[in-house]
């Protein structure tokens, strides 16, 4: 199958395919949900003509990109103990679970691409890190929606006391920064216009909740699990939550929601009094498929998840995300909004039950702009709230081990 590219994917492919095979430097290229990643992907594959290896981390973008670029009736292989499917070939789709310490086996491939590359971690040692330099480090282009990580930086005020904050940063502004160019940078904004990307809609159940009373984790990133399940699994919220599905359950065709737990989850679903499915961490893959298939043909209308679908799910017609997971991340708020952003045959629009109030403190994800720094080279992340990167979040007290907010 031949694809007609649009403008922009390109545009991206041109200078990616020009960036690895004529800079030695690790760059990447930003690209929404919905903007077509697997095409770009197999279409710089197809225009670099040697052994390339593509990386992911998770399964089901594996086969999203595997499958767009074998259906060009090119071949490829597939090195994943996910898909009990282990080979190598000139060109090779693998997990970087299955691969990181088999670095011999990979030594002479001149080129890798990383999808969801904003996953490397800054440290030596992070998987992605410890199997690049044993293939010789080769150059490396990365493929992101969401380039920016939040970050603390504590302050010692005794021996047992320190005050942290957490700030969001790109991934090329932080030290030591694995790549040092933004190639490309396509928003969401633009895609919605041309018509790509569905149009998002925000209604907020519950406009009472506040962060003022949850205290942040050890690494001040985002907020303590057990606090926030305290929190938000309260009987009020969730009848907030729920009333927001209700209130539009024969108005929208799919309800996706995200919950910060086990227990907030079989509430919701126990107060919604509907058929509906929970997908947890430990939910079998055979069941798992199963749900998502029936989701898919519309047999259930609510999948109700725990931190499982934020990437890799890909379903056009969901019309409606419910939010019911509050986060300091913006690149996580992205990834469980982003889940709606595609279009389909008579979907309007997505709708956006946001009961955290997650937008309204950090900013709806079509107004992310990433710009530069005024008289300055540095890229910065900005939303509707204004500059966004490198302000503080949150600041609070890590007293022995125990958060205190101040």
């Amino acid at each position: 199958m031949i694809y007609n590219l649009r403008e922009y994917q390109q545009q991206i492919v041109n200078i990616a395919v020009d960036s690895l095979k004529n800079n030695k430097e690790n760059n990447f290229i930003v690209a929404p949900t919905g903007a077509g990643k697997s095409i770009i992907i197999a279409n710089i594959v197809k225009n670099l003509n040697s052994k390339v290896l593509v990386l992911q981390n998770n399964k089901e973008i594996l086969q999203q990109n595997y499958n767009k670029y074998i259906s060009y009736d090119f071949e490829a292989s597939i090195f994943s103990a996910s898909c009990n499917i282990k080979e190598i070939g000139d060109v090779t789709f693998a997990m970087i679970q299955s691969i990181y310490k088999l670095g011999d086996l990979f030594k002479n491939f001149k080129y890798v691409i990383v999808d969801e590359c904003h996953l490397i971690a800054e440290n030596s040692n992070g998987m992605y890190n410890t199997f690049l330099k044993s293939i010789g480090s080769p150059n490396v282009l990365g493929l992101t929606a969401t380039p920016y990580k939040n970050v603390t930086i504590s302050k010692k005020i005794n021996n047992y006391t320190f005050e942290t904050s957490t700030s969001l940063k790109m991934i090329n502004r932080m030290y030591p920064s694995f790549f040092k160019k933004m190639l490309y940078n396509i928003e969401i904004s633009y895609l919605q216009e041309q018509g790509f990307l569905s149009e998002l809609v925000y209604q907020y159940p519950d406009d009472s909740f506040s962060y003022s009373n949850m205290p942040l984790n050890s690494t001040g990133a985002d907020f303590k699990a057990n606090d926030m399940d305290l929190y938000i699994s309260s009987n009020e919220r969730i009848k907030a939550c729920v009333n927001g599905i209700i209130k539009n359950f024969k108005k929208r065709k799919l309800f996706l929601v995200f919950a910060s737990s086990k227990k907030q989850a079989e509430k919701i679903q126990k107060e919604l009094g509907l058929e509906s499915s929970i997908i947890y961490g430990t939910t079998s893959g055979e069941q798992r498929e199963s749900i998502i298939k029936d989701f898919k043909e519309q047999k259930i209308k609510v999948i109700i998840n725990i931190g499982v679908l934020t990437t890799g799910f890909d379903c056009p017609e969901l019309d409606c995300i419910v939010l019911c997971r509050p986060t300091l991340s913006l690149s996580l708020l992205y990834q469980m909004i982003g889940r709606g952003l595609r279009i389909a045959e008579g979907k309007e629009n997505c709708l956006i039950l946001d009961c955290c109030n997650i937008t309204k403190k950090l900013g709806r994800i079509e107004t992310i702009k990433i710009t530069k720094e005024v008289d300055s080279f540095k890229d910065i992340v900005e939303t509707e709230n204004g500059v966004i990167s490198g302000i503080e979040l949150r600041k609070f007290i890590i007293e022995k081990k125990e958060n205190k907010l101040i």
